[in-house]
């Protein structure tokens, strides 16, 4: 019956079969925060996680639009022939050049704020000095995407990074991955839009489960 409400309230085959590629099992995940162990941090953590698959999957997608072979979760080694990490999205382009990349479907990418000079306003540094308590979140997907490129880039092939429309890379970010070389792909799809449309889908899932459960408890005591 879990996987049923899943179903019925916008999950699907593409991205249950997708999610597996990423080593990421849906139906264990909703089944132990979602239905078994229900708290609003765990929808939280579930709704950023589907927006991880939403993202790639549609990453893979686009390129797979645009006539490239496209391959999920691709290792990548070291000059010992050691596997140090995947590729999100592998291809060959036209000229013959495999092309790794790294999908962040995220709505901000940081750099450290003490890499911060306190010489004038700008609009990133605005962004970055408020008070969001999120901001360690963001600066932690910012160092770890810096690292992440930094092991796609032991390979003979292209690098980039694909995010989405709304995604906000702060400057000193994007001096380092142009710097590393990497280039920056931006899908026209909004990253906010997508992650309030994952986190209602999220809510309404558990309000299908939990209506279910009153349903079965009414027609055993009738």
């Amino acid at each position: 019956m879990e996987k049923e409400i899943l179903y019925d309230n916008g999950l699907n085959f593409n991205i249950f079969s997708h999610a597996k590629k990423m080593d990421v099992n849906l139906s264990k995940l909703f089944h132990d925060k979602i239905f078994n162990n229900y708290s609003k941090k765990n929808a939280e953590e579930i709704t950023r996680c589907l927006l991880g698959v939403y993202g790639n999957f549609i990453a893979t997608y686009y390129f797979k639009s645009l006539g490239y072979n496209v391959l999920n979760e691709v290792p990548v080694k070291d000059y010992n022939d050691k596997e140090i990490t995947k590729a999100d999205i592998s291809f060959v382009d036209n000229n013959g050049v495999r092309n790794f990349f790294e999908v962040k479907a995220t709505s901000q990418i940081l750099d450290n704020v003490k890499n911060y000079k306190d010489d004038g306003d700008t609009e990133n540094k605005i962004y970055i000095m408020n008070k969001n308590l999120e901001r360690k979140k963001y600066e932690e997907i910012g160092k770890k995407l810096i690292k992440q490129v930094r092991k796609l880039k032991t390979t003979d092939g292209k690098v980039g990074i694909v995010i989405f429309n709304g995604c906000i890379i702060d400057d000193l970010l994007k001096e380092k991955l142009e710097n590393l070389n990497v280039n920056i792909y931006t899908i026209a799809l909004n990253i906010n839009e997508l992650e309030n449309n994952i986190r209602n889908m999220v809510y309404k899932i558990r309000e299908s489960f939990v209506s279910y459960n009153e349903s079965s408890k009414r027609h055993l005591a009738s």
